[in-house]
Formats: structure tokens, C-alpha cells, sequence
């Protein structure tokens, strides 16, 4: 497990810098603007106003307006917004990687990195009140800090591999970190290390990236789950996953093994890890950021040199039935990815993973016709800008 899960125990606080590259690619007011303007925003679900862990009725805040939905939108209210920041509440806009493309892109890029759903929350303030007090969270986090300033404290965690079960709400009270962060600023707190937020009378945004990576017990489950169902279960078929990173050792499982009472070795539990990182993969949903138009235009034209592609399915891919060292050439092999599965010829998996891996690639560089088909199963979609998201060409 401890190959394959969050090195809970390993990881501390980071303080630092974001790129410049990624703080220009967020056009942060512009896109904060947009957002305002433009977005339908469900009350509760994606945008909440919250002071000293209160949350406040919006009824004066969101306006129903008609709109081209069946049910109309619902838009934000500038002036009331305002006076409830005034007043002391945060705006919390949930899901923003829903919202604005290149946040898009960059969740994507953590969940290619974390091998999980990843969201982005944002956070509007302008007082000095805080909105959640001390708390710890039971993911990994990152903060990018957009506009103005706050303080942060920060706590070292009250034990190891913290969980809400076994240790409660409450912060460990001894202090790692105080500072104020600046726009431009940003932090990585591991899970368990509780916080307290405070502005300093100025207009702030922030990021929190919530990055929920797959834990030990979150594998266990799974893994026990499937030898309690195997136990009567007839002998068949086997599926064989594909490696994600090492598997744990034979070692790591004898101990558990032994105390299961059933009929497996520690090889197999290795494959049944390997099946539910798989799975975890395999259910990260797509993340386009490109013009659909530009895609179709690209599915209908016969030579596609200069085309640029990337792949939208931020998991990757898992190789769902047969075995890539036992099966011919040409034989077909299922892979699955972002919920959807395809068959293709075992001798173009290289290819398909390098067209594959999240970065832009010349779609002139592979043949046509593969391209073609990933462009019409949704494996690809064509980006007309690489630069203006924030992408790098292969």
C-alpha cells in the first residue's frame, strides 16, 4: 500500500511561489469578472456566503433571470455581493474548474499528477472575519493566492495519518507556520494540518485545490471487499489491470493475509490493489478545454498535419481485458478511460499512449487514421491555442 496511497506520514508544509506562466494563464480578474457576469449559479451548491463557519441565505444575493435553460439562470447580484463582503462573509464559489477553462486544464493537470478527482473552490473576501476558524482538512490541498493578502497559521497535524474518525474537529494548537501570503503566493498542506485564515481588511482571492489521493484504507476496503466476494465465487476468467506505479511488495500483505482466514495468496492481493487504483483511474472524468468545432473540422479532414491534439482524459488509460506480453500484434485489446472503453490493435497501445499523455502533440506525427478514431471516441480534441492554456507542445 505504501507504494500506491498518500504518504501521509512523509509529506510537510511547502510555502512558495506559483509560476508566472500560470498566474498569467489564469487572467484571474478577468476571468473572476466573467465568472460573475455570466455563470448560472445554483444557491448552496456552487456558491455559498459563510462567516465564522455560518453559512447566510442568499435569497437577496441570486436573481432568476430567462435564459436559454429550461429553468432560466441564475445570476449573482453585484451590489447585494458586495455588501455582504462588507459585512464580513466569504464568497465561496464551488466547483470554479467547472467553470473557466483554464482552471479546467489545471485541475486536470493535478488529477494526470495525483491519480485522482481533483476540485478547485475559490474564495472571495474582503474583512477581517474569518470563515471556517481552525479546522483541518482530510485531503491534501493547494493554495494559489490571486488578489490581495491574508494571514495564515498553520498547526502540525495531531498524529498520523490523520482521519476525521479517529481524531475528531480539532486542531493540534502547535504552530508550524505564520506568514502572509501574498498574490502570486502558494502553499501545499498535507492532510491533517489544520489552518486558520485571516484577511487584513482587503480585497482577496484564492484557490483551495482540494486533491483527495487515494489512501490505505481506501484500498483495503476495496481489496477486502473483493476476496470476501470470491470467496464462493467460481473459478473464471481473470482481468488483468494495468500496473500503476510499483505494487506493494509481497511482504507488505503477508501479515494481512494470514490473519484474512481465505483461500489467496499475497500475488493475488497485488493484482486486486492493482485493479482498484485502476478503477480509481478509470472513473477520473474527462477535462476538455478545446473547440469542438475545430474537433469536428479535424474528424472530417483527410490530412492533418499541423493539427494540434491533446488527450482529454486527465486518468490516462487501463488496459481492461488481455494481457500486453501474452497477445499478438494484431490481436485487440480493451482499454478503458474516463468511463468509456475502446478496442484497438495491441501493436498501436505505444502509440495511442503517446498521442495520450496530456501533453499537445502534432497530429501529422501519427497515422491518420488513429487519430481519426480518437478523435471520434473522444480520446482527443483538437486545441487551436497550446500557449493560451497554458499547455506545452510535445
Amino acid at each position: 500500500i505504501r507504494h500506491s496511497t498518500q504518504a501521509t506520514d512523509a509529506t510537510t508544509l511547502v510555502v512558495g511561489s506559483a509560476g508566472q506562466h500560470l498566474l498569467d494563464a489564469l487572467d484571474v480578474e478577468a476571468s473572476l469578472d466573467c465568472i460573475l457576469r455570466r455563470n448560472t449559479f445554483q444557491p448552496g451548491a456552487q456558491i455559498r456566503l459563510v462567516r465564522d463557519k455560518v453559512t447566510r441565505s442568499l435569497d437577496d444575493i441570486v436573481q432568476l433571470r430567462p435564459g436559454g435553460y429550461p429553468d432560466g439562470h441564475i445570476r449573482v447580484k453585484p451590489a447585494p455581493l458586495a455588501a455582504a463582503l462588507d459585512d464580513g462573509f466569504t464568497v465561496v464559489l464551488d466547483g470554479i474548474d467547472l467553470r473557466d477553462p483554464i482552471s479546467t486544464t489545471l485541475a486536470g493537470l493535478f488529477e494526470r499528477a495525483f491519480g485522482c478527482v481533483v476540485n478547485i473552490n475559490a474564495y472571495l473576501s474582503s474583512s477581517v472575519d474569518p470563515s471556517f476558524g481552525a479546522h483541518w482538512d482530510d485531503q491534501e490541498v493547494v493554495i494559489l493566492q490571486l488578489i490581495g493578502r491574508k494571514d495564515w497559521t498553520i498547526e502540525q497535524p495531531a498524529g498520523l495519518s490523520m482521519h476525521k474518525v479517529a481524531h475528531g474537529e480539532a486542531t493540534s494548537g502547535q504552530v508550524a507556520w505564520h506568514g502572509r501570503v501574498r498574490a502570486g503566493d502558494a502553499m501545499y498542506i498535507p492532510r491533517g494540518w489544520g489552518h486558520t485564515v485571516n484577511g487584513i481588511g482587503e480585497l482577496t482571492y484564492h484557490y483551495t485545490i482540494t486533491i483527495p489521493r487515494v489512501n490505505g484504507l481506501q484500498l483495503l476496503e476495496s481489496v477486502l471487499g473483493q476476496l470476501a466476494m470470491s470467496v464462493d465465487a467460481t473459478a473464471g476468467e481473470t482481468v488483468s489491470p494495468v500496473m500503476l506505479g510499483a505494487a506493494p511488495s509481497h511482504e507488505d500483505w503477508d501479515g494481512v493475509v494470514a490473519n484474512l482466514g481465505l483461500p489467496v495468496d499475497p500475488a493475488t492481493v497485488d493484482d486486486l490493489v492493482r485493479c482498484a487504483l485502476a478503477r480509481v483511474r478509470f472513473g477520473i472524468p474527462r477535462r476538455s478545454t478545446g473547440s469542438v468545432k475545430a474537433t469536428l473540422d479535424a474528424m472530417l479532414a483527410a490530412d492533418l498535419a499541423g493539427t494540434m491534439v491533446r488527450s482529454v482524459n486527465p486518468g490516462g488509460w487501463v488496459v481492461v481485458t488481455g494481457s500486453t506480453s501474452e497477445v499478438d500484434a494484431d490481436e485487440r485489446v480493451i482499454i478503458g478511460t474516463a468511463g468509456q472503453l475502446a478496442s484497438l490493435p495491441h501493436h498501436l497501445l505505444d502509440t495511442v499512449a503517446g498521442l495520450t499523455d496530456g501533453r499537445v502533440h502534432d497530429a501529422g506525427s501519427a497515422p491518420p487514421g488513429v487519430v481519426h478514431d480518437l478523435l471520434r471516441i473522444g480520446f482527443l480534441e483538437v486545441v487551436t491555442d497550446p500557449k493560451a492554456w497554458g499547455l506545452t507542445l510535445a
